[in-house]
């Protein structure tokens, strides 16, 4: 789910001066998104999606933090042969619905049951997968004048259009967003903000808009050969560890290594999502 985030605190920010914007209490979409939709059962090949957080040689020189909480509503995954493929696999598509995938360490989520007929045998060379939304929470520190108040950042955005979230059908760039700390009330705001990316990346992938869809790439060395059941799966092993990644501004108060922020300003955010994404067929 790589993305280069405007963070929470601009959204806040944004979010005093724009017009139509909502303010929403504490059970929000942040906590309580109502996205993806999607409903898994039945039998067959399983896609299973987790998560990890073994520690990752980051080598961009940028500050990190695990995020506390972690999810995305993944829509669709295709298989290419090579880059470019005019006919990728598609493994399973919900169209205007998702399945919520879990990105905490030790999160296993089947995303979807497939006929195993439906992955055809062949070597393919990279992943198209398409997330729809993402909500996260990470710890940081909000500056105001002389005080300082550790806490943590709530965010939900849609990355595609069409969303289906929150009792709405959202577009590209909605977000809900939060700021919450001890000793102070929680303030949740939520509207048409900031437009996503065009490219965002990470160590081991890279998101493009295509179509009003969020697709992330990742290059993958998967083998499929013939007689494949319904007790077969493939299991996309997604690392998280770390990849909240931004860069350290030199302000006093302002620690390397703590995500600092102001209502007004805020430590760039350069990536998030996953570290590296391994595929594996048994």
């Amino acid at each position: 789910m790589p993305r280069r985030s405007p963070t929470l605190l601009a959204i806040l920010a944004a979010a005093s001066l724009a017009a139509g914007c909502i303010a929403v209490g504490p059970d929000a979409l942040v906590d309580d998104p109502s996205g993806g939709g999607a409903v898994v059962a039945g039998e067959g090949l399983a896609i299973h999606i987790r998560a990890n957080t073994t520690a990752f040689p980051h080598a961009d020189g940028l500050s990190g933090e695990t995020a506390l909480f972690a999810r995305g509503g993944v829509r669709s995954l295709r298989l290419l042969r090579a880059t470019g493929d005019p006919a990728p696999v598609t493994v399973f598509d919900y169209g205007a619905d998702a399945v919520e995938v879990g990105y905490d360490a030790g999160d296993d989520t089947v995303a979807a049951r497939i006929d195993p007929a439906a992955l055809p045998p062949g070597e393919y060379v990279l992943a198209r997968m398409v997330q729809i939304y993402s909500r996260f929470r990470i710890a940081g520190t909000l500056h105001e004048g002389l005080s300082a108040t550790s806490g943590v950042f709530d965010e939900v955005v849609v990355t595609s259009n069409g969303t289906r979230i929150g009792g709405a059908v959202r577009d590209a760039g909605w977000i809900a967003a939060a700021f919450e700390a001890p000793g102070r009330p929680r303030v949740t705001l939520a509207g048409d903000f900031i437009p996503v990316a065009p490219l965002s990346t990470t160590a081991g992938a890279w998101a493009v808009e295509e179509n009003g869809e969020w697709a992330v790439y990742f290059p993958i060395h998967l083998q499929v050969a013939t007689g494949l059941t319904a007790q077969s799966t493939l299991t996309i092993d997604v690392n998280m560890d770390h990849s909240f990644r931004w860069s350290d501004v030199a302000l006093p108060g302002w620690e390397p290594g703590v995500f600092d922020a102001t209502p007004i300003s805020w430590e760039p955010v350069i990536r998030f999502g996953g570290n590296r994404f391994d595929v594996s067929l048994e």
